[in-house]
């Protein structure tokens, strides 16, 4: 069938946020403008942003992101980018997370493709502040 699109009450949920702040705000598959993260911010939420390349993580922390999700094409269930029609480059998360490090000092969660305990040694010693797996555990 035809796609539906659907916002999910994206402002709805904004303004619960605002009103009632969380720790964490995290948000996959795009950005909010960066009004809505300052926002966030100012009402005391960390705002994460997932990105799949350096382009996409640069785009991140000029829109105000307090942390990076770097989610490798290797992630298992699904893949973050922003643009859905264009698969992620088949960058190693090592090598994604040395280049985007080399770029921000924003701290970065390498995702996608750790599977073993090297992969997450790699990923941290290339300049990830912390792993986060998922589809791994299944």
């Amino acid at each position: 069938g035809e796609p539906v699109e659907d916002d999910d009450y994206f402002e709805d949920k904004i303004d619960l946020l605002l009103a009632s702040p969380v720790p964490v705000v995290s948000f996959t598959f795009g950005f909010p403008t960066p009004g809505v993260i300052k926002a966030l911010r100012a009402a005391g939420s960390l705002v994460v942003l997932t990105v799949t390349s350096e382009a996409e993580a640069l785009l991140a922390v000029d829109a105000g992101a307090d942390l990076l999700v770097v989610q490798s094409s290797a992630a298992g269930g699904h893949s973050g980018t922003l643009t859905p029609l264009k698969v992620p480059a088949e960058t190693p998360i090592a090598e994604l997370i040395a280049q985007i490090r080399h770029r921000t000092s924003v701290p970065l969660l390498a995702a996608g493709g750790l599977a073993t305990p090297a992969d997450v040694a790699a990923a941290l010693r290339a300049g990830a502040d912390a792993a986060v797996v998922g589809t791994v555990l299944l």
